[in-house]
């Protein structure tokens, strides 16, 4: 999978040898009709079948924008507040196992996930131990996206050793899907100049370029609540 942090699509995906994509178009209308599959997960599935390609799941973000917000607008709670609610049991549990002789990481008290954690531990051990393996790592890009700017910060597969992660090489990303990409990539970078050096004007400018915004009113909006929210860790010139 290649692309942006959590935006990345597959360029090759194989299943014993063969794409899997014939696959999941041969399991749509069961996956579809079956209640016991979440709704995300068919959405997945449904976007990997129309565009050939499997998608990053915050991409149901995107494409299915309108069912999400409405979904999200009916939950009891925000998913932040969920998040938040779960993390003092995930504390004092990590307490618990760094006392113990023997500890053991229980994936449903991982927030996040333990392949993650895994992941980390695997590409330090490549670079300490010059193992020459490779993994998806967040690089600067250097030209191994071909359609994205050379300092753009991309996720793509890297060799990991000892001199640290090189991207490796990649093919673009497929036209359907590269454009969504890309603007996420605008947006990103429009936001990092804005919080290096830029004022609330660069910031609205940022927001308003995010796919999920679009909308000069709903990004002056979002803007001026999350800066009076975080207004003690901001410098006077995000502030006016």
């Amino acid at each position: 999978m290649i692309g942006l942090n959590h935006t990345g699509w597959s360029v090759r995906h194989d299943y014993n040898g063969h794409s899997v994509i014939p696959l999941l178009q041969a399991a749509y209308d069961r996956v579809m009709a079956d209640p016991a599959i979440s709704r995300a997960s068919q959405r997945m599935i449904e976007l990997a079948c129309l565009m050939e390609s499997l998608p990053s799941e915050y991409f149901q973000y995107y494409y299915y924008q309108a069912e999400v917000v409405a979904q999200m607008q009916a939950a009891p709670k925000t998913r932040a507040e969920t998040i938040l609610e779960k993390v003092p049991s995930f504390w004092e549990y990590y307490r618990e196992q760094a006392e113990s002789a023997h500890p053991k990481l229980d994936p449903a008290l991982s927030r996040g996930g333990l392949l993650e954690l895994e992941l980390a531990v695997e590409v330090l051990a490549a670079i300490v131990d010059d193992l020459n393996r490779v993994f998806p790592c967040n690089v600067r890009n250097g030209g191994a996206l071909p359609t994205f700017p050379a300092d753009r910060v991309v996720e793509v597969p890297c060799l990991v050793n000892r001199h640290g992660a090189a991207p490796l090489s990649q093919p673009p990303l497929p036209r359907a899907v590269a454009g969504l990409v890309e603007m996420l990539g605008e947006y990103q970078a429009l936001a990092a100049e804005a919080a290096w050096t830029g004022g609330r004007a660069d910031g609205i400018r940022a927001l308003a370029s995010n796919p999920l915004v679009f909308d000069l009113r709903k990004a002056q909006t979002v803007y001026d609540e999350l800066a009076a929210a975080h207004r003690a860790y901001l410098p006077e010139r995000l502030l006016r």
